[in-house]
This record gives C-alpha cells, structure tokens and sequence, in this order.
C-alpha cells in the first residue's frame, strides 16, 4: 500500500493477475484515507495472516489494466504528487495523464 499524505490517494499493489487500485479518498469532510488503509490492513492479516507495509510517498508504480483472463495484460504507471502554486488547480489535485506512462498529480 503506498500513500500520499498530501491528497490521500491511496495506491493498493496486487498481485497478478488482478488491478492494482488507485484510490483518491480526499474528502471535504474528515479525513478517511488512513481509516480505510487501517480496514484494508486488518482484513489482510485476518484472512491471510500476513502484514504488509504502508509507505507514505510522493511517486509510486500502478498498473490498473491487468485481466484475470489475459496473463501479462496491463500497463504499468509511475504516478508523481506534485505541487504547484497554479491557482487554477483544486486543492484536492488535477490527474494529468503524461508521455511514456507517466501521470502527476498537480496539488496545492
């Protein structure tokens, strides 16, 4: 699970052949990106008995286009939480698709 604290986007890493799972749990309201982290967490180690690690980061690896029914299909994504002092961006962070597969999250 990677983790960035200034949006709460969550990134969930799976293994093949399902999608890895990227989450934007910013909110107006309180805060749930580490509550849900927490649940996801408890379940792995309830089920699987295995604890995995967060790390908070500001770039990570994704690859949201894997098919249980077609091995090896999907890209793979590095996704960057930039900031920025553009005062058109939302402050809770433009997706901006890149060249070469990869994204940034512009946030301020």
């Amino acid at each position: 699970v990677d983790m960035s604290m200034e949006l709460k986007m969550v990134v969930v890493h799976v293994n093949e052949p399902y999608r890895d799972l990227l989450l934007d749990l910013s909110s107006s309201g309180p805060e749930k990106a580490s509550e849900f982290v927490c649940a996801v967490l408890k379940q792995i180690k309830l089920l699987r008995g295995i604890s995995i690690p967060v790390e908070f980061v500001s770039s990570t690896r994704y690859n949201s286009g894997r098919d249980p029914k077609k091995p090896g299909a999907g890209t793979e994504y590095s996704l960057n939480w930039t900031p920025t002092s553009d005062a058109k961006q939302a402050n809770s962070g433009v997706f901006k698709t890149g060249k070469n597969n990869q994204n940034i999250v512009l946030y301020k």
